[in-house]
């Protein structure tokens, strides 16, 4: 970013010979990173969602660096010609010069550009498209039953208190009726079956609530599939058409959309690595968590099992009348 601003402020490339076949290869290098490591973590997901059973047996730590070693070194190769052909050409009637690729025929650099907008835009967008739209599937069609229990089980629960409270004044009736009866005072209640209808209603509380807190999380993975593969249309189709126009009709782009409309679109690409860890931070509880793990921060809330995953400790906000039986002690932590 800093040698593309101090071009677009000087209007001339003021770095030298081997800069300019190093910069834009190294820049070429990192924007095909970029796409095909968006790629294989969105293929890892599909298959750690889609297929949990299957994905154990290969996604390891080192199955994940032999893939960002392929994604770096396939990246390295195939933009070889970048950095071979890149080279300062003297701007017309003026003493500065220009950094560009310097192709024997014309049909050679479009065809090579067409290549990269089918490397680099068209085939990881269809593979992200795809990949999250079966995982979005998967969790939606996982969600409906859990969406089921949850209504029944609010149902059971409404039920049960209504018939509680309605077996309470049937009973106040009888022993104001019936002075003489074992329980005549007013405070006698069947404890027992008080106590056995209140863990009832708590067992289903729970249930409830793990159920919503297993629903909302999968609603923020779905809402964060779909930001990623958005984000990354949004950022880098403008800039890919923009370059592609170009090759065959440059007067239409810089008439049309002048210097200032052209910088514009290529600040949006660069706005795309800017995009990605903000996401994975807002819409991503791990994500957020092995940041702070890796710069030795550290949550109470959260304790990292030998598998990986993350425990979490919620506490239960439940509250009971005085003369209610206390089946489980209000805030007891419950772990997950």
């Amino acid at each position: 970013m800093p040698f593309t601003l101090a071009g677009a402020l000087l209007r001339e490339f003021v770095f030298g010979e081997a800069m300019c076949r190093m910069i834009p290869y190294f820049q070429a290098v990192s924007v095909s990173v970029s796409a095909w490591t968006l790629v294989a973590m969105s293929v890892e997901r599909y298959y750690a969602i889609c297929h949990p059973l299957k994905s154990r047996e290969w996604q390891t730590f080192s199955h994940a660096k032999r893939m960002i070693l392929i994604v770096w070194a396939g990246s390295l190769i195939y933009m070889l010609p970048v950095a071979v052909l890149s080279e300062l050409q003297p701007i017309k009637e003026s003493d500065k010069y220009k950094c560009r690729e310097s192709w024997p025929t014309i049909t050679a650099e479009r065809l090579f550009n067409i290549l990269l907008d089918i490397l680099l835009l068209v085939v990881p967008l269809l593979i992200m498209v795809v990949t999250y739209s079966l995982i979005t599937a998967t969790l939606w069609r996982a969600m409906r039953p859990e969406v089921s229990f949850t209504q029944g089980t609010r149902t059971q629960s409404a039920i049960k208190s209504s018939q509680s409270s309605s077996r309470n004044v049937l009973r106040s009736i009888l022993v104001r009726s019936n002075p003489n009866s074992p329980c005549s005072s007013s405070s006698c209640v069947l404890t027992t079956e008080n106590q056995t209808t209140r863990e009832t209603d708590i067992m289903s509380v729970q249930a409830v609530t793990n159920t919503d807190r297993s629903l909302a999380q999968k609603k923020r993975v779905i809402k964060m599939l779909f930001v990623v593969v958005l984000e990354f249309f949004l950022c880098w189709t403008p800039i890919y058409i923009l370059n592609t126009i170009t090759l065959f009709d440059p007067v239409v782009v810089y008439r049309g959309l002048g210097y200032y409309g052209i910088s514009f679109f290529h600040l949006l690409a660069y706005t795309s690595s800017c995009c990605n860890p903000i996401t994975y931070c807002f819409m991503n509880s791990k994500f957020r968590e092995n940041f702070m793990a890796l710069f030795g921060c550290k949550n109470k809330s959260w304790k990292s099992r030998p598998d990986g995953s993350l425990s979490a400790t919620f506490k239960t906000t439940v509250n009971f009348r005085k003369q209610d039986s206390v089946v489980f002690k209000q805030n007891e932590p419950i772990t997950l």
